[in-house]
């Protein structure tokens, strides 16, 4: 990041107009998320954490807000599996070899009974900077720069977490989800009119500031609405998004993992690419468009296992994760 003469901060020669009203720090990350997508070719931005087993391979866990995928991440990491990304995990899907991320975890500053000793330290420093509320601590900092990895790893396991394994179907329609924009006031009555034409998605709150609308919409995901809301939340007056997904899962149930087919986790890891600002930036320039991008994705996961985890209690779930086999199904 660059930042301009007129002191506007520029990604890759992009200016980024900030609102001062809004928390700065995520609105350059989101753009930065954005600009990824916009740029590479060959990768897929997944969103997930990305860690080293015992065996030198990449376990993929990918999971909503709320789902304990930073408390997993962090729950491996002090075990001694190396860390290539807590949040987003670039897949080359050429080679399906996952490559590093940016090396901090994103940690509520309370924490909760499952976070290492050395983070609820770290978290609860003064001055530490934090994004979407949550306190940015670097692994190496943490654990030590032997706990980060620097190359890039071949991807043995994708581990899709969900609050119900009978519920997450692959095939059908995504959960529905709340979700919270914001973008400068100028910007605001054109947005909302786009926002009420996409198919499946309700204002359900507006809230002015001093220079920022924000606004509370529920999706309820059905034909048409993933791509047209995509489009939308590309628009480049977006300064921040926010997503809730809602449900949670039953952390005192015991913890259970099902195999999924590779073309069944494509399918999830391609939703949820999409579903976020810069997504159909992945699309851009693809032979076959969504179809392309799955095949894409599926031919990425060739050498993986791939699981449905429902999460239980942490130790729980950490033994289990370790224990899953490379094989699967394919």
């Amino acid at each position: 990041m660059e930042r301009a003469a007129d002191a506007v901060p520029t990604i890759n020669g992009h200016p980024v107009p900030l609102v001062s009203s809004a928390d700065l720090l995520t609105q350059v990350y989101q753009e930065f998320l954005a600009t990824i997508q916009r740029e590479i070719r060959g990768y897929a931005l997944l969103h997930g954490a990305s860690l080293v087993g015992p065996d030198g391979r990449v376990t993929l866990i990918s999971a909503p807000g709320g789902h304990g995928k930073t408390t997993l991440t962090l729950a491996l990491a002090a075990r001694g599996w190396g860390v290539l990304s807590d949040d987003y995990s670039p897949l080359e899907l050429r080679t399906g070899l996952i490559h590093p991320y940016p090396r901090t975890a994103a940690v509520a500053p309370q924490g909760d009974a499952g976070m290492p000793d050395a983070f609820r330290t770290l978290s609860d420093q003064p001055g530490r900077p934090h994004l979407f509320g949550k306190a940015l601590i670097d692994f190496g900092e943490a654990l030590g720069e032997q706990a980060v990895v620097k190359e890039p790893r071949p991807l043995g396991r994708v581990v899709l977490v969900a609050a119900d394994l009978d519920r997450a179907d692959p095939l059908g329609v995504p959960p529905p989800e709340r979700m919270t924009i914001g973008a400068p006031l100028p910007a605001a009555e054109r947005l909302e009119a786009r926002l009420v034409a996409v198919p499946g998605v309700r204002v359900v709150g507006r809230v002015e500031g001093p220079d920022l609308a924000s606004w509370a919409l529920d999706v309820d995901y059905g034909l048409g609405t993933a791509a047209a809301l995509s489009e939308v939340l590309d628009d480049p007056a977006i300064r921040f998004i926010e997503r809730d997904r809602g449900e949670r899962p039953d952390f005192s149930r015991p913890p259970e993992a099902r195999p999924i087919r590779r073309h069944e986790a494509a399918l999830l890891l391609g939703r949820e690419l999409l579903n976020r600002r810069g997504g159909d930036r992945a699309l851009a320039g693809r032979p076959g468009g969504l179809v392309g991008l799955i095949f894409d994705l599926a031919g990425g996961l060739a050498s993986a296992s791939c699981w449905l985890l429902r999460p239980g209690p942490l130790d729980q779930t950490v033994e289990l994760i370790a224990g899953l086999d490379a094989e699967g199904a394919r």
